[in-house]
């Protein structure tokens, strides 16, 4: 299967196209994390300390990803062959 140049430019242009968007959201999430961090320091620094900590607590934000936790069963210990005690 040949493809062509003018397949490769937009399968190219697409691909830059997906990571313009993927960074664009990436940046979106930053920007939202550091809106929060600056309201919460305002809140703390006119002594609304609670009101500070909600603004900080990440459990009340959804998240977009979940996170994988490692499995905490016991594994079998690896030795290098030829190696004796």
């Amino acid at each position: 299967m040949l493809i062509t140049n003018t397949e490769l430019g937009a399968r190219e242009n697409s691909l830059a196209l997906l990571r313009g968007v993927k960074r664009r959201i990436i940046m979106k999430g930053l920007t939202k994390k550091i809106e929060n961090l600056f309201v919460a320091i305002t809140f703390a620094e006119a002594g609304e300390f609670e009101t500070a900590r909600e603004y900080l607590r990440e459990e009340d934000r959804p998240r977009q990803f979940e996170r994988i936790v490692p499995s905490l069963r016991p594994r079998k210990e690896l030795k290098a062959p030829g190696l004796r005690k």
